[in-house]
């Protein structure tokens, strides 16, 4: 095996790693008509509920909030929600949004935005499995029962980690989006001017209806 082959190997691998364990969102390029300090501001301003902005209620479902973190070329956000069985106790954040700021000219900015799992939620996976583990080595049981109970253990704790932080992310990418919202262009559809059926304004529609519906309606 040749060291650009090994090279090519390991690239696939860490991509692998990335996709599959460490980012648990795709990425998200979102361009918006303002400056980054506007969209860092407005974030900060929506990141706990207010009863003058009951448009953006369902962002805070299950007293979820949401932490943001201003770093020079972006920001950091993290979400957590009241755990409802303890009074005043919330979650641990699961997952790290980060975003790039890049200016495109004329105050327009476009985001590249990342979700990630964070390294001691990862950690916390494997630690009620180990601990079982620890218990079942001993236990005088058939070895390939033993082992399929781990997997399984080991199985179930990885998709349930998993499931949440992929939940946080899809809510945090969903804050951003929904905060930004007013600051996305809208992409409109460019009519040809030679078309004699096309209206460009709203005034006498009425009467162009009826005429264009005269004209056609024995076609």
């Amino acid at each position: 095996m040749t060291s650009s082959t090994r090279r090519g190997v390991f690239a696939r691998l860490v991509g692998l790693f990335l996709q599959r364990i460490w980012y648990v969102h795709p990425e998200v390029i979102l361009v918006v008509q303002t400056t980054p300090a506007t969209c860092v501001q407005t974030l900060a301003l929506n990141a706990k509920p207010n009863r003058h902005r009951l448009q953006y209620r369902n962002l805070y479902a299950q007293g979820r909030r949401y932490h943001l973190d201003p770093v020079i070329d972006g920001f950091r956000l993290s979400t957590t929600s009241r755990v409802i069985w303890r009074y005043k106790r919330r979650t641990a954040a699961a997952a790290l949004l980060v975003a790039r700021f890049t200016p495109l000219g004329d105050d327009s900015t476009r985001l590249n935005i990342q979700v990630r799992v964070k390294p001691l939620y990862l950690l916390r996976t494997f630690f009620i499995p180990l601990f079982m583990t620890s218990i079942l080595a001993f236990v005088p049981w058939n070895p390939p029962l033993v082992v399929a109970v781990l997997l399984l253990l080991f199985s179930f704790s990885w998709f349930g980690h998993r499931y949440n932080a992929s939940l946080e992310a899809n809510e945090m990418v969903f804050f951003v989006e929904k905060s930004l919202v007013d600051f996305v262009p809208e992409n409109m559809l460019e009519l040809g001017a030679e078309s004699s059926s096309t209206i460009f304004t709203t005034d006498g529609f009425g009467e162009a209806w009826e005429k264009f519906y005269e004209e056609h309606q024995y076609d």
